[in-house]
């Protein structure tokens, strides 16, 4: 499917020739090894999420640098143990709610063992706990990885997700 811009907006055409709109995602995390068996998956995800939707994963070195390029008309979603417990179909919503609202990237950051800082949380537009349990950064990129996965099987009608 190919990807334009028109009227401003990240679009493509379905076989109709109707407009769908689409949203850039940037997942990003810290301190992760191009090595470590959750890069190698994140990076599979990130493969089966690219035929719904533009989708990047950035491992960042240092966490002064999470918001570099988010620009103020940007939505920032951030995973913390503190945030809304959401399942899966409204997960898919809220993604859905965004880009179909004209929003055009969404960044998802998860902070490394000590958290993110102040100044990341508080850019928050969204902010999601993946578990009442506490994780390490590689196990809660997969399940993020995953529901985002997830959510555009739902917002697909793909047969992956079973209620």
């Amino acid at each position: 499917m190919e990807r334009r811009r028109e009227a401003g907006y990240l679009c493509s055409r379905d076989k109709d020739n109707n407009i769908i709109l689409e949203m850039e995602i940037e997942v990003r995390t810290v301190h992760l090894s191009k090595k470590s068996w959750a890069f190698a998956l994140a990076t599979d995800y990130v493969a089966k999420i690219q035929p719904f939707e533009k989708i990047r994963f950035n491992v960042i070195k240092d966490e002064k640098k999470f918001l570099d390029k988010v620009s103020p008309q940007d939505r920032v979603l951030v995973c913390d143990e503190r945030g809304e417990a959401l399942q899966s179909r409204p997960f898919s919503h809220r993604i859905s709610q965004m880009r179909d609202g004209g929003i055009q990237k969404l960044f998802i950051v998860i902070g490394g063992p000590f958290g993110l800082p102040k100044e990341v949380v508080d850019r928050a537009n969204i902010t999601i706990q993946l578990s009442s349990f506490v994780m390490n950064q590689e196990v809660a990129l997969i399940v993020l990885m995953e529901q985002v996965f997830r959510a555009y099987t739902i917002l697909n009608n793909h047969p992956y997700h079973n209620d």
